[in-house]
């Protein structure tokens, strides 16, 4: 499923949620709040095959801290739960004590 991830995908669910368990078991959402296509690799070997690269921002909820790593995440759109590799970049300038997170695809 992850091969079939595009940038046209999530632009058309820009502002929607995604949603992980926390370490108590409870549903959490993240919001997309930016989705930005990225320069292509040049070489790549799979040449015009290739995906094109792309990254995801997304707003954790508030007082939810996840470490660096892998999160399983769902959508209302995807059948199954999918991986996302999530970094915290920073803290949310509209709502403090919510973290911002990236996922870049490439």
């Amino acid at each position: 499923m992850l091969d079939k991830l595009t940038v046209e995908l999530f632009q058309e669910k820009e502002g929607s949620a995604f949603w992980a368990k926390s370490d108590q078991g409870e549903s959490v959402a993240f919001t997309l709040t930016e989705v930005e296509a990225l320069p292509e690799h040049r070489g790549h070997p799979l040449g015009e095959h290739a995906r094109k690269p792309f990254s995801l921002i997304m707003q954790g909820p508030e007082g939810v801290r996840l470490d660096q790593g892998t999160v399983g995440l769902t959508h209302e759109v995807f059948d199954e739960e999918l991986p996302f590799f999530l970094v915290a970049i920073g803290e949310s300038e509209d709502k403090p004590g919510c973290l911002i997170y990236q996922a870049v695809f490439n």
